[in-house]
């Protein structure tokens, strides 16, 4: 059994062929627009709870830190002379110039630093909590104040809220931040 196609239009086959591949791609352009565009939209709302459940989960978080946090520290110069009293939720960084260190601290989203005469390894052994790592031997942060971390392969910075400089993080200390991030 043969088919024949015999046209006797006044189209030729070219112009009939242009024209049936033209409707056919205009009707299947169609719905592979509206599978994308729902594909998207459903990839958006997902993400979307996701964000949301990582949003509830760090509030009940902050929750527990300042409810952990509910005895101040007292640091003190070298003479024991108590220099400043703080929780240890609102102590974002510590800097050490030699004997001296400078304590920057937030109160009521207010961010203040205060020079103390002292050693950066005092404050290391009076904060004790898990929140704080020493990632160079001048610098001691408060994770739960890390923004962003920069860097390459030979060096990495941490950006802190309400502090304009960026934390340099020894060599040494580069695995460590990723491990102390995670433990968080």
């Amino acid at each position: 059994m043969s088919l024949y196609f015999v046209y006797e239009g006044e189209e030729s086959m070219v112009y009939i062929f242009g024209k049936t591949a033209f409707l056919t791609l205009c009707i299947s352009f169609f719905p592979i627009v509206i599978l994308v565009l729902f594909e998207q939209y459903w990839q958006q709302k997902i993400q979307f709870n996701r964000v949301q459940l990582l949003t509830e989960v760090l509030k009940v978080e902050n929750e527990k830190l300042h409810q952990k946090s509910s005895q101040q520290l007292q640091l003190k110069d070298e003479n024991d002379k108590v220099e400043l009293k703080l929780f240890p939720s609102e102590i974002i960084c510590v800097r050490s110039e030699g004997n001296y260190i400078e304590v920057f601290y937030e109160i009521d989203t207010i961010m203040y630093k205060k020079l103390i005469r002292n050693r950066l390894k005092y404050v290391t052994e009076v904060l004790t909590t898990a929140t704080f790592f020493r990632c160079h031997n001048r610098f001691l942060v408060n994770g739960n104040y890390i923004v962003k971390i920069e860097g390459n392969a030979r060096n990495l910075e941490l950006s802190l809220r309400g502090i304009d400089f960026k934390i340099p993080v020894s060599r040494s200390k580069a695995n460590q931040v990723s491990e102390f991030i995670k433990s968080l």
